[in-house]
């Protein structure tokens, strides 16, 4: 990812999840990451968090009884504090 310090352009999703893979397993902070290749930091921040959210977005799981007909009831915390209740 060394010519991204020469040229500026708009990263597209697998880049940027490259970029913030490549961060993480560099042991690097953010700051000298970004300073050394280039980035915005702000720009790496933002871009960490859309990915963030988007991530746990995909992490849904659908919950389906095993047995046909039976009556379940569940109760779901979420980290946020929301419960959700059902039979």
């Amino acid at each position: 990812m060394d010519h991204l310090k020469s040229e500026r352009k708009r990263l597209s999703h697998k880049e940027w999840e490259a970029v913030l893979k490549e961060q993480k397993e560099s042991g690097e902070t953010q700051v000298n990451f970004c300073r050394e290749r280039g980035i915005s930091l702000r720009s790496f921040e933002k871009k960490r968090a859309v990915i963030k959210r988007q991530r746990s977005r995909d992490k849904f799981v659908e919950i389906k009884p095993k047995i046909e007909g039976a009556n379940w009831r569940y109760e779901i915390e979420l980290p946020c504090g929301a419960i959700f209740r059902g039979n």
